[in-house]
């Protein structure tokens, strides 16, 4: 097999060659790059806002995780232009926020990183990512790699986070947590997505109708639950999970508790 056709079928060669591809910059890289700027720019700044208006500074956790599930799945010949996206759309967001070039810099070099060590140990572990993600084949690396790669950042935007008495460990911490759920929650979750979609042609009609009734019927249990004020019905909110995601596998219970979440939010929050 030949060095390109190594490049260009990381979803199913187990034998990934370069941990981060940095080839020629052709006009897909290009694009993926402008892409990823301009999307972490606008996710930096929604949680650059929230952080500040939450008191917490700098928690910018939604741009890394959303680049490392996009690099996962798009293949591209130079994965540094679309890096170099993320840093550059960090970067302004935290100027156009009011941060000092200083933090601003900070902020960017941290999540860029973050975004490195996460596919550098989810490659050196699967070998690119396996065509049909599986808890068995992702589960313990997203585990490993949402403890590594925050930790890291964290570190470093914690250079960002010093006043009179030294580092302020409780953003730092902040930090850390934010990111590790968002790597938890998001990156799973949009590759589950991705691998129903690629194979959406497969799937019988009447499997998909039967998972949308048991899906449907879990969220209308949901929303009475969360309608009424008795505590203890909440327990019957895990087993209509468990029974979405046995029946309908992981995009039914991606699509459960993603929709549940929102429920919980709009009735809890009136």
């Amino acid at each position: 097999m030949e060095p390109s056709s190594l490049h260009m079928n990381i979803t199913h060669n187990p034998h990934f060659p370069n941990l981060i591809e940095l080839g020629r910059v052709d006009f897909r890289s290009l694009a993926v790059g402008l892409a990823c700027a301009l999307a972490t720019g606008m996710f930096a700044y929604v949680t650059l806002v929230w952080s500040q208006f939450d008191g917490g500074l700098m928690t910018v956790w939604l741009a890394a995780s959303c680049a490392v599930a996009l690099l996962l799945k798009v293949q591209l010949k130079n994965e540094g232009v679309a890096i170099g996206g993320l840093f550059a759309g960090v970067l302004v967001a935290g100027l156009v926020v009011g941060l000092t070039a200083y933090h601003s810099v900070i902020v960017a070099t941290a999540n860029a990183l973050e975004v490195l060590c996460v596919l550098i140990l989810i490659r050196r572990s699967t070998g690119a990512l396996p065509g049909r993600t599986t808890l068995t084949e992702f589960g313990p690396v997203a585990w490993l790699s949402a403890l590594v790669g925050p930790a890291v950042s964290a570190s470093v935007a914690s250079y960002a986070m010093i006043d009179a008495d030294g580092i302020m460990l409780d953003l730092a911490l902040n930090w850390f947590f934010a990111h590790a759920l968002s790597l938890l929650l998001i990156v799973p979750t949009v590759l589950v997505i991705a691998d129903f979609w690629r194979d959406r042609s497969d799937q019988p009609w009447r499997s998909l109708v039967a998972a949308a009734l048991v899906i449907g019927v879990g969220l209308a249990c949901v929303t009475l639950v969360f309608m009424q004020s008795f505590g203890p019905l909440l327990i019957v909110i895990p087993p209509f999970a468990l029974l979405c995601a046995f029946r309908a596998g992981s995009i039914g219970a991606v699509v459960f508790v993603g929709l549940l979440a929102v429920i919980a939010v709009v009735l809890t929050s009136q």
